[in-house]
């Protein structure tokens, strides 16, 4: 992963500017999530992943340790402005770059180049919810991933196209669907709980992941 740390923050920097572009927003959970989806589409087409992290079913989604050394790295960068919202229980942080990335520094591969711009863009203005319901249910990799366990990229499937970012009914039956989503909203409802009362232990999860979670457990049509 060391190799490729420098593409990688030049990556996390074309991320930050395209969604700038955009008027989205950008932040610690976003990024990651954004990582993670990258990484899909790219082992879709080469067989291994952009970033070369260890991803791992972890509380709500995919998770890395090596995205924290990097988010440490871009967090002392001058290159990088890290903006703190800072709440009763929870830290915020919003990520812009101050350099100018282009895309194609990153991907000299037409194809590449579009399929990493049009997953930012259709993420870019949308909040953590969506995001998080697309990656749980329609990421192969999460599908009957365990928490705590290895994330397997074998499972995607190979595709000559990025698929359309919708929650089509094809891919699974609504009322299967349906009590996934019932399932995964108590689970969620239950584990902010545990991490509300362990003092101790409280990750630093910003305030727009819980209030995304906090919606899907009040919203029966999420």
């Amino acid at each position: 992963m060391s190799e490729n740390k420098n593409k990688l923050i030049d990556l996390i920097k074309t991320i930050s500017n395209r969604v700038s572009e955009k008027k989205g927003y950008l932040n610690k959970t976003k990024l990651i999530k954004y990582l993670y989806l990258i990484d899909v589409e790219y082992f879709r087409r080469y067989k291994e992943t952009f970033t070369g992290f260890n991803w791992i079913f972890y509380h709500f989604g995919p998770w890395a340790h090596e995205y924290e050394i990097v988010y440490k790295d871009i967090s002392q960068s001058f290159d990088f402005s890290i903006k703190h919202c800072v709440g009763l229980d929870f830290d915020t942080e919003f990520v812009e770059s101050k350099v100018k990335k282009d895309i194609g520094e990153v991907f000299k591969d037409a194809t590449d180049r579009l399929t990493i711009q049009r997953l930012v863009d259709r993420w870019a203005d949308e909040k953590i919810g969506p995001m998080l319901d697309y990656i749980y249910f329609y990421t192969e990799p999460m599908v009957k991933a365990n928490r705590g366990e290895d994330l397997d990229f074998s499972k995607i499937h190979s595709l000559e196209n990025i698929p359309e970012f919708q929650l089509s009914s094809s891919l699974i039956s609504k009322e299967k669907l349906e009590k996934l989503r019932k399932k995964f909203r108590e689970t969620c409802r239950q584990e902010h709980e545990r991490l509300k009362k362990s003092i101790e232990t409280k990750p630093n999860y910003d305030i727009l992941f819980w209030e995304e979670v906090e919606k899907m457990n009040k919203d029966t049509e999420y």
